[in-house]
């Protein structure tokens, strides 16, 4: 409901007063309220809401926004930028020519919610001077209690009593990163972690990596070399007391610097190959969209690789977050008996379950040994399934805004194995029969029924075992552990 027609109204009392929320509006900076009863906003624009709510303890708001000079953005996408009380809750993606949308969140408080909007150039940076230009019109605020079925929105009243609204000189607000720590997508090869990487990366602020491949040899290679180097006779290590958790992080952090300048400078290439003429397109798995002041601050890996020392990983990046992908075990098998057409090499019948109970086993210890703050598990067959709810879930355990395009990326197939679906049938069955039917099954439904320090055993058992033998085949040196 517009304020136009609110006014045309009779007022609060007609509203049902133990359930629907009555909304003043207060302009605060660089929004202004036209006749129509719509608002103009700048590129950078703030304001109250304030919910007069009353037995209410979860509203949705919706804010509708429509365009105002398309001529002025119709060669380079915007983002809309949603900040609640200054965090950054919800990002709209608005395309070329775009005519409305609208951006919904949740509160559970009946306090004054101070909104800000930013408009930011997805490819052009935004000179100063047009931040006070007029991009994009708020036409209509409402609110619907999320706690009773069947509540009308509620009605939306302008605060005269507010101070006037009026352009101020300040720049982008809180836009550091919620965080810059990596990504990890683990799970089996053949379970989806190109595709959901490739989600995860078209976020504003995420940069997606193709395979890296370099991180289970570099992040070994660093914990055998520490291990080597303290317990020798005289070391640097030794000299200036540096601890292993200090000489692994100082790893990770040499290799987040490298791979964000490589990304920057791909993406200033990006952009002048925009400039040139050449339109960003869908069909390109792993394009960069952002301002050059502006650089995605933050990447994610889906190597599968990493599996298997994801927990190095997880000390060497101590705020990493990682995201095991599981896919039911037949569809997977079948996908590695015929990865040769997808331009990898086909493993046989006992390689491919090897391959997937041991990866998923890695990634459900690691579930164990870290904890849902820093591991989610996703099952494939849901995500394709509830694929917008998934991304908004994962969004959220990584503590970005929602980004609802990102869910669009699983309407395109990209690395499949075109499984015949006669040889997944046959799978089945044999699968069904086969002696560690149980055990598969029990590694896809539910995590391992062990404690956290097991797990973790474990986990460093296998890196020991692994880094012992780099250390002996590599520089010839026979230890006992690198732990």
């Amino acid at each position: 409901m517009t304020k136009k027609q609110t006014a045309e109204s009779t007022g609060d009392a007609q509203l049902e007063p133990k359930t629907a929320p009555a909304i003043h509006l207060e302009p605060i900076s660089n929004i202004y309220p036209e006749e129509d009863g719509s608002y103009i906003l700048s590129r950078i624009s703030t304001f109250r809401l304030n919910l007069e709510q009353r037995y209410i303890s979860r509203t949705e708001i919706s804010l509708t926004f429509f365009a105002l000079t398309k001529e002025s953005y119709s060669n380079f996408p915007l983002h809309l930028y949603i900040y609640i009380n200054g965090h950054c809750t919800e990002i709209v993606a608005l395309e070329r020519e775009f005519d409305s949308a609208t951006a919904r969140f949740v509160v559970e408080t009946n306090d004054v919610m101070n909104v800000g909007v930013q408009l930011r150039n997805r490819v052009l940076y935004p000179n100063i001077d047009d931040l006070r230009n007029p991009a994009i019109g708020l036409s209509e605020v409402t609110a619907r209690n999320l706690t009773n079925d069947g509540v009308s929105n509620a009605a939306v009243h302008v605060s005269k009593s507010g101070p006037e609204s009026r352009w101020t000189p300040e720049h982008f607000f809180n836009v550091d990163s919620p965080s810059t720590e990596p990504i990890f997508v683990i799970g089996s090869p053949r379970s989806g972690t190109s595709i959901l990487t490739w989600a995860i990366g078209a976020h504003p602020n995420i940069y997606p990596i193709e395979e890296t491949n370099f991180f289970p040899l570099l992040a070994l290679s660093a914990l055998a070399n520490y291990h080597h180097a303290s317990n020798a006779e005289s070391s640097f290590l030794k000299r200036y007391d540096i601890d292993r958790q200090t000489f692994l992080q100082r790893h990770g952090a040499m290799m987040h610097e490298f791979i964000c300048s490589i990304a920057n400078t791909q993406h200033r290439f990006n952009t002048h190959t925009h400039f040139a003429g050449v339109r960003y397109t869908d069909g390109i798995a792993f394009t960069l969209a952002r301002a050059a002041e502006d650089s995605k601050k933050r990447w994610v890996d889906g190597a599968p690789i990493n599996t298997s020392v994801s927990y190095l990983l997880s000390m060497i990046y101590p705020k990493a977050k990682f995201i095991h992908l599981i896919r039911h075990p037949v569809s997977t098998i079948a996908s590695l008996m015929a990865f040769e057409q997808a331009g990898g090499i086909a493993r046989t019948y006992d390689e491919s379950i090897d391959e997937w109970e041991g990866q998923v086993r890695f990634g459900r210890l690691l579930e164990t040994a870290l904890g849902p703050e820093r591991v989610m598990t996703i099952r494939h067959e849901e995500l394709s399934t509830a694929t917008m709810e998934k991304m908004r879930n994962i969004f959220q355990f990584l503590d970005e805004p929602h980004y609802e395009p990102s869910g669009s990326r699983f309407q395109l197939r990209i690395n499949s194995s075109n499984v015949d679906p006669q040889l997944r049938e046959e799978l089945a069955i044999r699968i069904e029969s086969h002696e560690r039917r149980t055990q598969l099954q029990a590694l896809y439904e539910d995590r391992l029924t062990i404690s956290q320090s097991a797990a973790i055993d474990q986990l460093t058992d296998v890196l020991n075992d692994i880094g012992v033998r780099l250390l002996k085949t590599v520089f010839g040196y026979r230890v006992d552990g690198i732990f």
